[in-house]
């Protein structure tokens, strides 16, 4: 999720070729789909930087967020995915005050930012057609309420904070943002496919129109390049655009790298604001 933690995006990313993958050639068209078999478990770890420049506040926020798959049967050619949390590591700055939680840190533990450490050893589940669009969430609301210790006096308040980003909407938003890329027919390289998906950016509800190339195919691996519009509705009106690139291995599908741009800025007629953010995705097998 990015900012509210939205943005922490966790992404799992899936190809497979006609025939088999890892001998696809250069010039092959290949099907690019979700094809992760049942039984596979995966690991991504997802860094991101943020940067927010608003009338009376500058905040700058890194994240990391570690999370494993645990993949099962679906429906004809769904998959079903438990989603759970590893580890989380939060930077924070603003107005000259800076805060730092990380839950491998016992040191940490006191800092104002430890809330989102509930998360850790939690999960839900999804599932995902082979395009990788999400068709179910479980398990929102059970986050929420595990994260929160009901003990705290501010407990209510918490969990109706924490409801706004993590919630059905925003976990599917957050999933579709790199599971919800595949063409849906055989593609060769140099070939483009479209994808709009709506996620949050913190108080913005974000429609996000992408354009994804593959690029080309090398010892293995698939190169993907991503280009999109952003329209954001919310406190502030912002529009903005994201660019990036990633790596998959075609033999297994798995997200070996991936590297993402976004920039959001406020509507003519609006306070000047910005939001520039990048995201840095590695995967890990089990």
């Amino acid at each position: 999720m990015t900012s509210s933690f939205t943005g922490l995006v966790v992404a799992a990313l899936v190809l497979s070729g006609c025939g088999s993958p890892s001998e696809a050639t250069k010039d092959e068209a290949v099907n690019l789909k979700f094809n992760f078999a049942p039984g596979s478990k995966f690991t991504y770890a997802v860094e991101s930087d943020q940067q927010i420049d608003a009338p009376g506040q500058k905040i700058g926020q890194s994240i990391t967020m570690v999370s494993s798959y645990a993949v099962r049967a679906g429906a004809g050619t769904s998959k079903n995915l438990t989603v759970s949390y590893d580890r989380i590591a939060m930077k924070m700055e603003t107005m000259g005050h800076k805060l730092a939680y990380d839950s491998n840190d016992p040191g940490t533990k006191s800092s104002p930012l430890a809330t989102m450490g509930g998360l850790v050893g939690k999960s839900f589940e999804a599932t995902l057609t082979d395009e990788g669009k999400v068709t179910a969430i479980k398990g929102a609301e059970a986050l929420v309420n595990g994260t929160v210790d009901p003990a705290s006096p501010n407990a209510a308040a918490m969990r109706a904070q924490l409801n706004k980003s993590l919630n059905d909407s925003t976990l599917r938003g957050d999933m579709e943002q790199s599971f919800y890329i595949y063409p849906g027919h055989a593609v060769k390289p140099g070939d483009t496919w479209s994808r709009t998906i709506k996620l949050a950016v913190g108080p913005l509800s974000i429609r996000a129109a992408s354009i994804y190339k593959l690029t080309s195919m090398s010892a293995g691996v698939a190169h993907l390049g991503i280009i999109s519009k952003l329209e954001g509705q919310g406190a502030m009106d912002m529009d903005g655009t994201q660019t990036g690139t990633m790596d998959v291995e075609l033999a297994t599908g798995m997200l070996l790298d991936s590297k993402i741009a976004q920039t959001l800025t406020s509507k003519a007629g609006a306070p000047t604001a910005k939001i520039t953010t990048t995201i840095h995705i590695t995967g890990t097998k089990k």
